[in-house]
């Protein structure tokens, strides 16, 4: 188990040292300068009590040790025991714990492109009234945290305690519009559980309880604020691109990475042709001429429908290019 090495080391707690490549290449862990042999150990258990803890290791010859522990709860360093008892034993079943830290990064970063992209094609707005400058677009915000079983299915959906301060794009000039309102939770918690792809965190493929943090982007076209009786805000079915062409898979799934990434939103007319694009924010080594060159090279959309009729929509992408 690669890239797991954790220290305590307080007056008030025990010191222990995992190396890092013990799990594959060494056969022993070290506790209190003591140095136990997997194949010797026939249990570890660690039991908290009111002014202490205690650690006892059962040697399979019958020997015995015990060392005292903080009675404070510690997640690191009970993660270290479940580590080593899944070691100890190859059918222990490791409980729920909450790891300092996940190695799934490629396969997260991949969901995230794939939830983005669902968002667009499923998040419904809810209508509103604002005085909104003639030309501007409007993007609100609702911060959201929850957790992923073991399954993919997510839980625990709430209000995030801590707000996003980081705009979708880095250099955003747009002031960051946060709000709580029910309906806009709605339709935020709605889309969490709708999509169908999410993955936990893990650690060397082992489940890592880990709370998501997730910003929902409910972007509003400028002429919804001219006249938003011209086009439907939330058809049957949104307007979308061939999705597999290769360029689709290059500029909105980032499937090579990217130098660059620009916000719009887009009016498709009935007929399925962008007419109307608002550059939203922009970040990194490129122009929003040339993301939007790459985006009409996408050709027409299959255009919304509402009551099975074609219609006019909005449509928010994300241009990776």
């Amino acid at each position: 188990m690669k890239g797991l090495k954790l220290t305590f080391n307080s007056s008030d707690f025990p010191k222990i040292l995992i190396d890092e490549t013990f799990f594959k290449i060494k056969s022993n862990f070290d506790f209190k300068n003591e140095k136990f042999n997997y194949s010797d150990v026939e249990k570890v258990s660690h039991h908290i009590f009111e002014k202490n803890g205690i650690l006892k290791i059962k040697m399979k010859n019958g020997e015995e040790f015990s060392f005292e522990t903080s009675s404070e709860p510690n997640d690191y360093f009970e993660n270290a025991l479940e580590l080593i008892k899944a070691e100890i034993d190859p059918n222990y079943k490791m409980n729920t714990y909450v790891a300092p830290e996940h190695n799934n990064h490629p396969e997260l970063h991949q969901i995230e492109l794939d939830f983005n992209e669902f968002a667009m094609l499923n998040l419904n707005l809810p209508e509103i009234s604002f005085n909104i400058p003639k030309g501007e677009s409007l993007v609100i915000e609702i911060d959201l945290e929850f957790e992923v079983d073991n399954n993919g299915k997510p839980k625990n959906i709430k209000l995030s305690k801590h707000r996003n301060p980081i705009p979708r794009t880095s250099n955003n000039n747009k002031d960051l519009i946060k709000t709580d309102s029910e309906v806009f939770v709605k339709n935020a918690v709605k889309l969490i559980e709708g999509f169908k792809d999410w993955k936990p965190y893990t650690y060397n493929g082992k489940y890592v309880e880990k709370s998501f943090h997730k910003t929902i982007y409910f972007t509003y076209h400028s002429k919804y604020f001219i006249d938003n009786k011209s086009y439907i805000l939330n058809p049957d079915l949104r307007a979308s691109f061939d999705k597999e062409s290769e360029l689709y898979q290059r500029i909105i799934k980032c499937k090579y990475g990217c130098d660059g990434i620009i916000n719009v939103c887009c009016i498709v007319d009935k007929n399925g042709k962008l007419i109307d694009i608002n550059i939203i924010s922009q970040s990194g080594k490129i122009s929003s001429e040339m993301a939007i060159s790459e985006l009409k090279k996408l050709g027409q959309l299959k255009p919304a429908l509402k009551d099975n009729n074609p219609v006019e929509s909005q449509l928010d992408i994300m241009i990776y290019i």
